[in-house]
């Protein structure tokens, strides 16, 4: 399913999130989607629902309590690992995969510190195949898109309203060699 499908399939609920993700991505094709923080599994379902047959979404989640849920939605598309991003090499090996399509994640990125975050959006780009998405979505910016643009060449904020607090998408695309 392409961009524009997206929206003739609403009559499920998606929330605005979801929405926007869901447009940034060509479900029409067998992607290699890497989720961070994948939480309650809402945005994983979307895409399980909209998605090709033979995509492939490896979920990182360290929460114990989440990762407990998310291991009971028994999609046979699914990977999930108790990690977190520090362990992204390994976890990709034990699933057989090089490199992903997207990257999606919620991780708090103004939680951490300026080289956290710039350690983390740095292994995203290694892993993301040539012209692949990382798609970012938090509450605040807090000069996020500056983040990403000492790493990835083309950045593109989109905001929306996420209830009483407006919320930013991120989307960053790596450049082919």
């Amino acid at each position: 399913m392409n961009s524009k499908d997206v929206s003739a399939v609403m009559d499920y609920k998606l929330s605005s999130l979801e929405k926007v993700v869901l447009k940034q991505m060509d479900l029409s094709q067998p992607l290699t989607i890497l989720q961070l923080g994948a939480g309650m599994g809402e945005l994983t379902h979307a895409i399980l629902r909209y998605a090709h047959p033979l995509i492939k979404i490896v979920l990182l989640e360290k929460n114990r309590v989440t990762f407990s849920l998310l291991s009971q939605l028994g999609d046979q598309r699914l990977n999930i690992a108790r990690n977190d991003i520090g362990e992204l090499r390994h976890v990709l090996h034990h699933f057989n995969i090089e490199t992903v399509d997207v990257i999606i994640s919620q991780l708090a990125f103004f939680k951490m510190k300026r080289s956290q975050k710039l350690m983390t959006i740095d292994t995203c780009h290694k892993f993301l195949k040539d012209q692949g998405k990382m798609i970012q979505s938090q509450n605040v910016t807090f000069g996020l898109d500056r983040s990403f643009r000492r790493i990835f060449q083309k950045v593109e904020l989109k905001w929306y309203l996420k209830g009483v607090y407006p919320s930013v998408i991120l989307t960053a695309t790596k450049k082919a060699n």
